[in-house]
Formats: C-alpha cells, sequence, structure tokens
C-alpha cells in the first residue's frame, strides 16, 4: 500500500509529465460529455481535495468516462467484480486511529482532525467493474432547475452573495488583497456568461486567502512576493476554480500567461512533490468557504460549458494595484 507522501509523489510526476505536454488534467472532465463533474464515491458522495486530481488524472491517463469510484469491498458488497488484471488507482484519507476497516471510513480528505490518521486506499473506476447495478451506469441525477433559464440570471445571485467587493472596468481580470476587492472587464467583454463566472470564481479563489478568512498568505510565502509565489498562489486558485466549477458546470478559464505558470509550477513541483497535496488542501478549504454562497437553496447550478477561451486578460494575485 502507498505511503501518502509516495502516492503524493506518484501524482505529482503524473502532472508534471501532463504539464510538460501543456495539459492540465483538471481540464479533462470539460473535454467530454460524459466525463463532467467532481469524481464520485460509491454513495455519490464526491471526493475532496487531493484525490480529485488523483482521480481525474487517472481518468485522463487510462480514458475513464465514469464517474464513480470502488473499493475493491464496495464492488463485492455490491455483487460485482472488478475484471481480472484491472489496476486499481490509490486515494488518501483521514481516519480516527481507532477505526479498522479502511472501506467503511468515511474520508474527510481535507480537514483532519487532531486525532486522526493519513492512510491511503486503491479504488477502481466503474469502467474498470462487471455486474454492477444499473444505477451507476445512469447520468448523476441533475440539480433540481429551469434548464431554460439564462446563465446569468442563475448565477448572479449566488456570486452577488460572495462578501467580496466586484468592480468592472478596464481590461484586467485581478485580485487587490490590499483593498479586498475584485476587479474585471465590463461583462460585454467576455465572449460568453460561462467564461465571465469562471473568471470570477477564480478571482474569488484568491480571495478566500485574505486575512479575514482563510489566511493563505502564509503559503504563498507573498513576503517579498515573488514569482513562486504568485505561481503557487495561482495553482490554489485554480485548483479552487476547477473544483467548484466542476459543481457549477463552468469551464476553467485559460490565463494569458499560461506558458509561464506551467513553467514555475514545474519548478515547483520538480523541488517538492509535497506541493501538489498542499496546494490542494487550501484549494479545497477555499472551495469550502465560497460553496455556501454558491450554493444555498434554490440555487440552479448546471449549464453547458462553452469554449474556454475568454480573450479577456487575467493577472495574477495583487495585480490590480
Amino acid at each position: 500500500m502507498p505511503t501518502s507522501s509516495s502516492l503524493a509523489a506518484r501524482v505529482t510526476a503524473q502532472l508534471i509529465d501532463a504539464l510538460h505536454n501543456g495539459v492540465r488534467p483538471w481540464v479533462q472532465p470539460w473535454n467530454s460529455a460524459t466525463a463532467l463533474g467532481l469524481p464520485l464515491r460509491a454513495n455519490n458522495i464526491p471526493y475532496r481535495g487531493f484525490n480529485i486530481i488523483a482521480l481525474w488524472a487517472a481518468a485522463q491517463q487510462h480514458g475513464f468516462t465514469p464517474r464513480h469510484w470502488f473499493s475493491f469491498k464496495q464492488a463485492q458488497a455490491l455483487g460485482a467484480h472488478v475484471r481480472r488484471g484491472e489496476r486499481g488507482t490509490p486515494i488518501i484519507f483521514y481516519i480516527d486511529g481507532r477505526a479498522a476497516d479502511d472501506d467503511t471510513t468515511t474520508p474527510a480528505e481535507s480537514s483532519p482532525k487532531s486525532r486522526a490518521i493519513l492512510r491511503s486506499y486503491i479504488v477502481f473506476n466503474r469502467a474498470q467493474i462487471d455486474g454492477l447495478p444499473d444505477a451507476f451506469d445512469a447520468p448523476p441525477p441533475s440539480p433540481t432547475s429551469r434548464q431554460d433559464t439564462p446563465l446569468a440570471a442563475r448565477l448572479d445571485p449566488p456570486f452577488a452573495r460572495v462578501p467580496v467587493v466586484t468592480t468592472h472596468g478596464g481590461a484586467r481580470a485581478c485580485y487587490n488583497p490590499q483593498t479586498d476587492t475584485i476587479n474585471l472587464p465590463p461583462r460585454h467583454s467576455f465572449i460568453s456568461d460561462a467564461l465571465y463566472f469562471s473568471t470570477r470564481l477564480h478571482e474569488l479563489a484568491h480571495a478566500t486567502g485574505h486575512p479575514t478568512r482563510l489566511a493563505r498568505d502564509a503559503f504563498v510565502n507573498s513576503s517579498p512576493r515573488t514569482t513562486a509565489a504568485y505561481a503557487r498562489e495561482e495553482l490554489v486558485a485554480e485548483l479552487t476554480s476547477a473544483f467548484l466549477g466542476a459543481e457549477l458546470n463552468l469551464p476553467v478559464d485559460h490565463l494569458e500567461e499560461h506558458a509561464s505558470y506551467l513553467d514555475h509550477w514545474l519548478a515547483i513541483l520538480d523541488r517538492d512533490p509535497g506541493a501538489l497535496l498542499a496546494a490542494a488542501g487550501h484549494a479545497q478549504r477555499a472551495a469550502d468557504f465560497l460553496r455556501p454562497f454558491l450554493f444555498a437553496a434554490n440555487t440552479v447550478v448546471e449549464t453547458a460549458p462553452p469554449s474556454p477561451t475568454s480573450g479577456v486578460r487575467r493577472d495574477s494575485m495583487n495585480a490590480c494595484a
């Protein structure tokens, strides 16, 4: 059984290989109509944090399109079996030190308690398993909604509930931590409402790092602020928007400085395989902070994704100054 550190190194190596080819695994779920959304456990609860990246990377590598993943025991309990010769994907989870059964303990990947122990176990994609109930072949249930409602009408209210001032003007999208404000270009500058909301989501992810919220400054090591610090923060913001975007069915917007950030991410990950685990944890906490505002009762979140190119310049954290 791989340790959490070896699993982090393994997934980081997969990510490094993908980045060298200009591919971000967290963008892959929007490339196939059958692979939208977060990976799901057997009980339909989404995975969290680092495990999302690990399972997205595995799905991309092996061409899996189903969203559900099962442990060997979970498949057996459902009267199914993993096909001979299939290789599983290791994931991590936290358990109380008194827990004894990896398959029945509920993972809490992003928020370990003081007595929790980090463990690893193996899961298999639904595509690797025979005999599962037909329910796992059906698309996951969609939020109850009026599908004919325009995207802006559905998402403007929940985004407005997030307590961060957002202004519009100019040609730059950025978050300014000194004033704790987001600035976006005028909405008509975006080629679609979906790209507008995905860009706004990315900047909201930056805003969660403010000292009055999650106080993420220590993670980005921003005193003095360096290019590497910006790149770490951009990785957190991009993962946050990918996690929430998978629930909102919004695209991950492409950065103007895409190639530059890839180079910096590669340098960071080459030096420290644990950086991805840390970034995913910060991203999950940021997503958890934003979720109550974005997913309040009666919020409608599902829509078809557009082309992933906005043509709007987005700058890194505090570039508004």
